[in-house]
């Protein structure tokens, strides 16, 4: 395993959050909501730095005070995304060896490393199929909580999280039921919990 960063980081209590690449506005609002409040909460925020869920999760994550690691499909000098160059810049985790580009094969193990360094695992969005469920396939293997938000039926981008409900994840319709999983208090900056930011019209 190859490591860049601030290493402490690692021995951080750690929260993934998985998704997909292209969440809708209330998908990213979750993302942004849930991350925030995890970070506050003291939870290192673990994502795979990919587009959507996971650029928000990190971004989130720092803008909040908290830590971030990102897990790579590729060695430490080839970050993918490009466009995450900044986001990279912080604790870096990879399997492959320094010149090692992102291949498909590589998302799988990503997502398995991804979920196996992580307390639990929050998934916001996804679809079905999606790497997104592989993820959460693996963390349920490694005995990880898997924590879902609920959609409408009729949100396509919500089938992989209703598929994951019905197969036994948690449910999880509010930052402070989340926190009540994690078994964390509630931060002393607290957003509101308000109505659940993942209705679907």
């Amino acid at each position: 395993m190859f490591c860049q960063g601030v290493l402490a980081h690692l021995g951080a209590t750690t929260l993934s959050i998985v998704r997909t690449r292209k969440p809708s506005l209330e998908g990213r609002r979750a993302a942004r909501e849930f991350a925030t409040a995890a970070a506050e909460s003291g939870f290192a925020i673990v994502s795979g730095l990919a587009l959507g869920i996971d650029g928000i999760a990190h971004d989130a994550a720092l803008r909040a005070g908290g830590s971030t690691v990102a897990v790579l499909p590729s060695g430490m000098d080839r970050i993918y995304p490009a466009r995450h160059q900044g986001l990279a810049e912080r604790v870096l985790v990879s399997e492959f060896p320094l010149g090692t580009p992102p291949r498909k094969h590589h998302f799988h193990r990503r997502n398995r490393t991804l979920s196996g360094f992580s307390e639990a695992t929050l998934v916001v969005e996804a679809g079905r199929p999606s790497g997104t469920l592989i993820t959460a396939g693996a963390a349920a293997d490694q005995g990880r909580d898997v924590l879902v938000l609920p959609w409408s039926i009729y949100h396509r981008e919500g089938a992989g999280c209703r598929y994951l409900l019905e197969d036994g994840a948690l449910l999880v319709q509010s930052i402070e039921a989340m926190r009540v999983h994690l078994g964390v208090p509630a931060a002393p900056s607290v957003l509101s919990d308000g109505p659940s930011p993942v209705t679907q019209q």
